[in-house]
């Protein structure tokens, strides 16, 4: 047998137990019970856990299987979902909260709360180039509020740097388990420069 089939032979063998490997840590993840405490992974800590770069995970996932690292990701938690969907007396919004889609439906709710009541703010995503982000940005004209997203209460969050110095007066709230109901109904843009929960 020549070197290149002996090099290919390796690499799909290579290529298998990183997938398996994927399934495992993928399953260790989201087989907790307690899935709230915890932040959804990421392309870059599964790629740790596989012991390749953030980058030859992405490629390698997207030329084996056509789905990148993120994408595995979201589909293990929609087939989750399903799961929980078909074993337990949960709301679908309670579950999409469970498992970490719920911001996307906070979000909604919120606009929806705004325009409904007659409080016409703007509604903004903010990305840098360098990956910095703010899950949404609120003005109402005159003062501005950003709002990051984290379903682990624990965890303190910090405004990005870029955003902090370009917007010092701008609030900056973690909305959390515990604060996602009072931040849908009651919370207005404040104004102030402050890094806090609700």
């Amino acid at each position: 047998m020549g070197l290149f089939r002996r090099l290919c032979r390796l690499g799909n063998l290579l290529c298998h137990k990183i997938l398996e490997r994927l399934e495992e840590i993928l399953d260790q993840c989201f087989n907790s019970e307690n899935l709230i405490d915890k932040d959804l992974p990421t392309a870059q800590y599964i790629s740790g856990l596989l012991n390749v770069s953030p980058n030859y995970s992405g490629s390698l996932l997207k030329s084996i299987t056509g789905q990148t690292t993120k994408q595995h990701i979201h589909n293990k938690l929609i087939e989750k979902d399903k799961e929980k969907l078909s074993t337990t007396d949960l709301s679908v919004s309670e579950i999409a909260c469970e498992l970490g889609f719920g911001e996307n439906y906070l979000i909604g709710e919120r606009i929806k709360l705004n325009e409904y009541s007659g409080q016409f703010r703007e509604f903004y995503f903010w990305r840098t180039y360098d990956g910095q982000e703010i899950d949404l940005i609120e003005s109402d004209g005159n003062t501005l509020a950003a709002f990051e997203f984290k379903w682990n209460a624990y965890k303190r969050v910090k405004a990005p740097g870029a955003f902090a110095a370009n917007y010092p007066k701008a609030d900056f709230i973690t909305i959390n388990p515990g604060n996602y109901l009072e931040w849908i109904e009651k919370y207005p843009a404040q104004g102030t420069s402050t890094d806090k929960s609700l």
